[in-house]
């Protein structure tokens, strides 16, 4: 996807995004939380002064972070998201601008201690450089939160129609490895079709969906079935 269409797109529902994505239902809570308590979980010991998150959208991640003493970076392609996101967050350590993050992050070497990357990577082609990106301004022991749809999963069926393309995870993990950013913790995601979560309201069967995914998850091996996987990494020095 060109990256004029990527911008349009975003910027056409920047102001219903965070409702259509994570909010417009219980099943979309529920895949929303997965990311979220994953967030919390994996920083919530960690001491950090400077976080960036790539592509911020309306701001719902850089939001777990606005009552720290940090500041907060980001990068979007969409100048409408910007504005959103500036609704949403009242910071004055706040330093969002609209950029693609394919050429290149606008910051020196080793400035962050924490750089999120969520529901982005799937839209950008030079996807390895981004990565390099990230491990150049990445401070020595920093940590990165980098989400990407798995290619062997029933993302597979609506690739024909996606305006994003899928990841072979052995091959991310080898791009990741090659950049000195050393895996932490994975957390696998759901498993059923996006619609599927888009249009459950009802608790009960939110419940019986959600009990499928984890025992799914739990019998099958990194990079099968799983939608999605969240990757914690932290940076080494060799």
């Amino acid at each position: 996807m060109k990256k004029n269409r990527i911008r349009k797109f975003f910027n056409d529902f920047s102001n219903t995004y965070n409702q259509k994505a994570f909010y417009g239902s219980r099943g979309l809570n529920y895949l929303n939380h997965i990311e979220i308590d994953f967030i919390k979980e994996a920083t919530k010991d960690l001491k950090f002064s400077n976080l960036l998150e790539i592509g911020f959208g309306a701001g719902r991640n850089l939001l777990l972070f606005k009552d720290r003493n940090i500041s907060l970076y980001g990068v979007d392609i969409s100048e409408k998201m910007l504005q959103e996101a500036k609704k949403n967050l009242k910071n004055e350590k706040l330093n969002l601008k609209p950029h693609n993050a394919e050429e290149g992050l606008p910051s020196k070497d080793k400035l962050f201690d924490l750089v999120l990357c969520i529901r982005v990577l799937k839209y950008m082609k030079k996807w390895p450089f981004v990565i390099s990106e990230i491990s150049r301004t990445l401070k020595k022991s920093g940590y990165a939160i980098i989400e990407i749809p798995n290619l062997f999963s029933i993302h597979l069926l609506g690739l024909p129609w996606a305006n994003y393309f899928l990841f072979f995870i052995p091959g991310f993990i080898k791009q990741l490895k090659k950049n000195n950013l050393e895996i932490i913790k994975i957390q696998k995601g759901a498993v059923f079709p996006f619609f599927i979560y888009k249009i459950i309201n009802y608790k009960l069967l939110l419940k019986i969906i959600a009990s499928v995914d984890r025992g799914l998850n739990k019998i099958l091996p990194v990079g099968l079935i799983s939608r999605n996987y969240i990757f914690l990494v932290k940076k080494i020095s060799k």
